[in-house]
């Protein structure tokens, strides 16, 4: 039986429901999944026969020492995606490169100043996870004290996001699997679950699928990925450790187990 790692962080350490929902499809192929905090300083990396990036959802406290995790698993056995693809993926800046329809965007080197380009915006750090360093209509002040440390980007707040949320599309081995549509709560603005978002099965039309697609002809080899629209147009692809939503459509927890397999 080959053994795979799910690398998560030390609050989840039974892993998340997505990870759950995996356990039986990759069972049934002879492999047995086990959660493993990234963090753990016993943990043997190169005892797994492959090691997929799932939850460790802390690593914006430590960006720098994930990188070094990446590298140091990924010199050890097969890690999923790919650590040069996670490097890239890691600072928002890689949204520069991608030659899609895209939410119009700032960027702020670290250090800089800046005043509010739009009446309803949105300031992000380059580097962040679920929205936790995201502010709404910034002061200058708000704006000059984020960039002081890191690099920010500054975008247009969407309106649309209020009323119809966020379309994520899911993609496994490059390939649209299902979609799901993230709503932010009464009062947020953010749509992630943390903030109190939810989170629904979706059906997506035939242009943001090729808008997805189109993203991914451009990501390279990914084993997992999610594609993220507001009213059709790219605000985030995540291919370091995102929620695949497969509570929405279970079947695409047996499409990633059919590309684990394939990768073993």
């Amino acid at each position: 039986m080959k053994r795979i790692a799910l690398a998560t962080s030390a609050e989840l350490t039974a892993g998340v429901p997505d990870d759950l929902l995996l356990v039986e499809p990759l069972r049934a192929r002879d492999i047995e999944p086990e959660s493993v905090v990234w963090t753990d300083p016993g943990a043997d990396w190169g005892s797994f026969d492959m090691v997929v990036i799932r939850s460790p959802w802390d690593y914006d406290r430590d960006p720098e020492g994930f990188l070094a995790w990446v590298d140091r698993t990924g010199a050890a056995t097969e890690l999923w995606n790919r650590p040069a693809t996670v490097r890239w993926n890691l600072d928002k800046r890689y949204l520069q490169e991608l030659d899609v329809p895209k939410i119009d965007t700032i960027w702020l080197e670290r250090g800089a100043a800046a005043r509010r380009p739009w009446e309803r915006m949105v300031a992000k750090a380059a580097v962040d996870l679920g929205g936790r360093k995201a502010i709404l209509d910034p002061t200058d002040e708000q704006i000059t004290a984020l960039a002081a440390a890191s690099e920010v980007m500054l975008q247009p707040f969407m309106e649309d996001v209020l009323e119809n949320g966020e379309l994520s599309l899911m993609f496994i081995d490059g390939r649209f699997e299902h979609a799901a549509r993230k709503t932010a709560a009464e009062g947020e603005f953010r749509i992630q679950e943390e903030w109190g978002g939810s989170v629904h099965p979706a059906t997506a039309t035939a242009e943001e699928i090729e808008t997805g697609e189109r993203v991914m002809a451009q990501v390279g080899e990914t084993l997992y990925a999610r594609v993220d629209l507001i009213a059709g147009r790219l605000i985030e692809v995540e291919l370091v450790e995102p929620s695949l939503f497969l509570s929405a459509e279970p079947r695409t927890a047996s499409k990633l187990a059919e590309a684990i397999e394939r990768r073993l």
